[in-house]
């Protein structure tokens, strides 16, 4: 059976060599970094690693990699990602929802990309007129928390 590769060596067709350097290696300089699997994977943890965190400095790189497509929108939002307080906050948000779906405590959100896509609009929103660097973690995460708490309640109602 093999190794799963995220990009099968039979789509390479003509030149695999080629192909693997281009999907794996950062070869290629038409590519985004963010676009080869290598880099992308190191700077998901680069981006959400937090040496202040004595306990689990990956705690916010676990929430992130739960959702594939959270981690690309994260790291396609460069607003998000080049703030580490903003993007601490999001990834907070998300895994409180997700708490509170488990538990039972909210329905399970339907739509949830666009949701999720939502709030990083939220973000941008609260950067707008607020320096995130401002402020303290738990004012960052109750600003954005006081937005998705509105949105589960209409949530609630339909």
């Amino acid at each position: 059976m093999g190794f799963p590769f995220r990009w099968s060596i039979e789509a390479a067709q003509k030149d695999v060599i080629s192909f693997i350097q281009t999907c794996y290696m950062f070869y290629t300089k038409n590519k985004r970094y963010y676009r080869n699997g290598l880099s992308r994977l190191w700077l998901y943890a680069a981006l959400t690693y937090d040496q202040s965190n004595d306990t689990d400095p990956y705690f916010y790189t676990r929430i992130m990699m739960k959702n594939k497509d959270l981690a690309g929108l994260i790291l396609e939002t460069t607003t998000i990602s080049r703030n580490f307080k903003a993007l601490k906050a999001k990834l907070e948000i998300v895994q409180r929802i997700e708490v509170l779906e488990e538990k039972g405590e909210i329905e399970k959100i339907k739509g949830k990309r666009e949701f999720i896509r939502d709030i990083m609009k939220q973000v941008n929103f609260i950067g707008a007129i607020t320096i995130w660097d401002s402020l303290t973690h738990k004012e960052a995460v109750e600003k954005l928390w006081k937005y998705v708490k509105k949105r589960l309640l209409v949530l609630e109602k339909i």
